[in-house]
């Protein structure tokens, strides 16, 4: 007999032994897997589940929603297609479409699920939500706020998201003061909301608000604050450069709650407190805080975490990472993050095996546009992206440090210079894919089918002294730099071999790992095009000049 309530999994896979054909019970099961972090656990007993009934919706949807969240969006429009093909108007299977369709670079169609979910159900609010949030990830503010502005009323199930949406919508119409009058008024009214003190904290940078940091505390230490609040505090916080406030906000969190640590509590707070940790490089306490994270949780076998391997690797411990890394890369082989975390263990170890992953000399690929080319766009594009930066200002949550990054994706511009530069981007990926030395054992060539698509652009502006500190980029598959105005201090740098002042560098990690730093350097000149994979580690030298370097960038998958 099972327990109501909180059934034991052992219990359940005891009755599936003795009959599997139990659709109910493998749903039951798939969703304790869920729960305790093991989503390929949970994928099996779904699909278990619909073995033994193709017709159990409930476990399908799940199946599809639990593909879509864990990055698996093809396969999740597969099971979607599945539940619309029983039923037309299945609302739900309408908005995981949606959803999937997004997380696949399908906006349109997107944009159809939803419509769709709307048409069925006309006043079903969370269709409405989707609808208005793909279209603010499109750049369509207006009518996002027309849509949202209709939900802001007392008793919405999504009060708090809405006002989220609209602070969102008056930030990129109005800009960040608009933004910040608006986020006041929702914070009256929802002042327990992360997100909104999350977004808060972010416009209030923007301003140049130096009570940002006192705000976001305040909020974060009131006794009655969740853990996620605390969370998002102490990430925005470190964002911020005040790595001791967020360091010294988590440890209040944790002495708040060491008697009180039950399943699960407290596992986030010491993955934040090793990050804390790794940013001050006390790389020894990271790893005993990410140790201690990895005890707590629902899950008796978790898997390894970004602190705990960022932490041994920085210790100097290559050895003990490796086998975890390639645990996680077994989990999830398309995930950057890990490729780039096994060759960086691969070159600290002098393995071979690691400088041929990171190959700089076959897969760093260096184009200047032809001349006329560049003489016929630069002086219209300099002027456009100047104008965005007008509205730009500092972000918290960027590698940027100094300057400012457009928040507007570049994708949806209808300015003729940037659309000229989308379409000589779009054929360049093409030209370098076709001349890429190919590589049958290289994880990278295998990426590279399919149709080239662009699926985010930005430009950023560095003043004297600006950079951004070493990173990858998690979205895409080939990124890039595009240099469209460079100091001269810095285009004459070419005759100073040992001034690398505002150059590309890649190679270091972003934490230092012993053995392993930049064997690669790209030095920007105007109208250069630098691509590379993703998830190679890049960043900037810093540099002095009373000019500014101005930068467009973009990731492209192919599919």
């Amino acid at each position: 007999m099972i327990k109501p309530g909180n059934p034991d999994p052992a219990q359940l896979q005891a009755l599936l032994q003795r009959d599997p054909k139990q659709p109910e019970i493998w749903l039951t099961l798939a969703r304790i897997q869920a729960r305790q972090g093991s989503p390929g656990e949970a994928e099996r007993s779904l699909r278990q589940a619909l073995k033994f009934d193709e017709s159990f919706d409930i476990a399908r949807l799940e199946l599809a929603q639990l593909l879509v969240r864990n990055g698996f969006p093809g396969p999740g429009i597969v099971q979607a297609q599945h539940l619309l093909e029983r039923n037309p108007a299945n609302v739900e299977a309408w908005l995981i479409a949606g959803d999937a369709f997004s997380r696949n670079f399908q906006p349109s169609e997107a944009a159809m699920a939803y419509s769709r979910a709307r048409g069925i159900a006309p006043d079903h609010e969370g269709a409405a939500y989707a609808q208005a949030r793909l279209m603010l990830e499109q750049n369509q503010s207006k009518p996002a706020k027309a849509i949202v502005s209709q939900y802001l009323k007392v008793g919405s199930a999504l009060g708090q998201h809405w006002w989220h949406l609209y602070a969102r919508a008056q930030l990129d119409l109005q800009g960040p003061v608009t933004a910040k009058a608006v986020l006041d008024k929702a914070l009256v009214a929802f002042p327990k909301s992360d997100t909104l003190q999350a977004l808060a904290a972010k416009v209030r940078y923007q301003l140049g608000d130096g009570d940002w940091v006192q705000t976001l505390l305040a909020a974060a230490q009131n006794k009655n604050a969740h853990e996620g609040m605390v969370l998002t505090a102490a990430a925005a916080l470190r964002g911020g450069g005040r790595v001791d406030a967020a360091q010294s906000l988590v440890e209040y969190k944790l002495h708040q709650i060491k008697k009180t640590l039950t399943d699960g509590a407290g596992r986030g707070l010491w993955l934040e407190l090793a990050d804390c940790y790794l940013c001050q490089g006390d790389f020894a306490s990271g790893l005993k805080a990410a140790k201690m994270a990895q005890t707590l949780g629902s899950n008796p076998f978790p898997a390894p975490s970004r602190q705990l391997i960022d932490a041994l690797l920085s210790l100097g411990q290559a050895d003990e990472a490796l086998p975890l890394i390639r645990q996680l890369r077994h989990l999830l082989p398309k995930e950057n993050r890990w490729l780039a975390a096994e060759a960086t263990a691969l070159r600290a170890l002098g393995e071979n095996a690691g400088e041929q992953l990171f190959d700089t000399q076959r897969l760093v690929w260096v184009k200047d546009m032809p001349g006329d080319m560049w003489r016929s766009i630069q002086h219209a594009l300099d002027e456009e992206l100047e104008c965005l930066h007008n509205r730009a200002g500092p972000l918290l949550d960027q590698s940027l440090r100094g300057g400012t990054q457009t928040s507007l994706s570049l994708l949806q511009s209808t300015a003729p210079a940037i659309v000229r530069l989308l379409r000589y981007f779009l054929s360049s990926v093409d030209e370098y894919r076709a001349q890429l030395t190919p590589s049958e054992s290289h994880p990278f060539d295998q990426q590279l089918t399919g149709e080239p698509l662009l699926v985010g652009c930005w430009s950023v502006k560095l003043p004297s002294g600006g950079f951004h500190v070493n990173h990858l980029h998690s979205q895409g598959t080939l990124s890039s730099a595009f240099y469209v105005k460079v100091p001269s201090s810095i285009d004459a740098a070419h005759s100073q071999p040992h001034d690398r002042s505002g150059y590309l560098a890649l190679g270091a990690p972003r934490f230092p790992v012993p053995g392993v730093g930049s064997t690669h350097w790209v030095q920007p000149r105007p109208g250069r095009l630098v691509l590379f994979p993703s998830w190679f580690w890049h960043g900037t030298v810093p540099f002095v000049d009373e000019q500014s370097r101005l930068s467009v960038a973009f990731d492209a998958i192919f599919r």
